[in-house]
């Protein structure tokens, strides 16, 4: 006889409804990022309410190596390349003192004087609201 789990469907199906309300209406993102050379940001991310311990579980060079191994087939300017390749970080949030943090190298912003402005639309935080730090 088969055995059967009992897999609480009722809970995820309602978390994804959350999140999809508020990606709609534009709540801010925290998640890991890497910038193509097309200019493009390719993001891995959750709404910051539903987000808590995701970037946590992203951040780690096996998770992201995972993500980007999954990616590789459909995105042909990384198709050969390493996650690595790539400028990356990650932006989470601090309950403690409600602002985000901006984890990446500070070179990136000298190499590719835009890329602040193109982390803060992607992923919806205000500046007044971020901390860059070096990661």
């Amino acid at each position: 006889m088969k055995s059967q789990r009992n897999i609480p469907i009722k809970p995820i199906v309602e978390r994804q409804e959350r999140i999809k309300t508020q990606i709609a209406v534009g709540s801010p993102e925290v998640g890991v990022w890497w910038l193509l050379p097309s200019g493009n940001l390719l993001v891995n991310s959750m709404p910051v309410r539903e987000g808590e311990g995701f970037v946590d579980g992203q951040k780690t060079e096996s998770a992201q190596s995972r993500y980007w191994e999954g990616l590789r087939k459909d995105i042909p300017e990384i198709r050969d390349r390493e996650f690595t390749d790539f400028p990356r970080g990650y932006i989470d949030f601090a309950k403690e003192n409600q602002k985000y943090y901006v984890f990446t190298r500070n070179e990136y912003f000298v190499e590719y004087p835009d890329l602040k402005e193109k982390i803060l639309s992607e992923f919806r935080v205000p500046l007044e609201d971020v901390i860059f730090k070096q990661g």
